[in-house]
Parts: C-alpha cells; sequence; structure tokens
C-alpha cells in the first residue's frame, strides 16, 4: 500500500508517467517486473505507455513475463490488444 501513495502522491505534484531512469526505464516497467497490478494502473490513468520500450527494448510485459507475474501479463496483454483495435478502428479499411 505504501507504494501506491507515494505513486499517488508523485503523480498528484506533477510527476510524469512517462519518466525515464538513466536505462530509459519508465515506472511502468519497474511496477511490471514487481508485479504491482495497482502501480501500473494509476501510470496508465495518469498517462503511461504500456508499449514503451526501456534501453535493451524490453516492453513492460517483457519485465512481467521474466519475473512470471501473471496476472500483470494478462493486464498488460489485454491493454496492448485493446490499444491495437484503437488504432484499427481509427483507420478503418
Amino acid at each position: 500500500m505504501g507504494w501506491t501513495v507515494g505513486v499517488e502522491t508523485l503523480l498528484d505534484h506533477g510527476a510524469s508517467a512517462l519518466s525515464r531512469t538513466p536505462a530509459q526505464d519508465m515506472g511502468m516497467h519497474w511496477a511490471a517486473y514487481r508485479g504491482d497490478v495497482d502501480i501500473l494502473q494509476q501510470l496508465i490513468n495518469a498517462g503511461g505507455d504500456v508499449n514503451s520500450m526501456g534501453d535493451v527494448g524490453n516492453r513492460p510485459i517483457h519485465l512481467a513475463a521474466s519475473a512470471d507475474h501473471l496476472e500483470v501479463r494478462r493486464a498488460l496483454g489485454l491493454l496492448e490488444c485493446n490499444s491495437i483495435i484503437a488504432a484499427a478502428e481509427e483507420y478503418p479499411p
């Protein structure tokens, strides 16, 4: 619970959900690696990018898979599918 409150406080005070570490990872990468669905949702609601790539090309879903966080992988997989569907609907054939 402490981490979600900390993230909420940072976002409420102007922190960007798109901020990157020196290794080019975002908070979304760390939340996925830790298996924290609540923080992922906070970052998504604040404009975080579920498809962001880190310095070696890993997306959050890759980090969730490497740490065997099935719940996070499912959530991110659904979000990725929804973004693909939305993009396809925006540009119909």
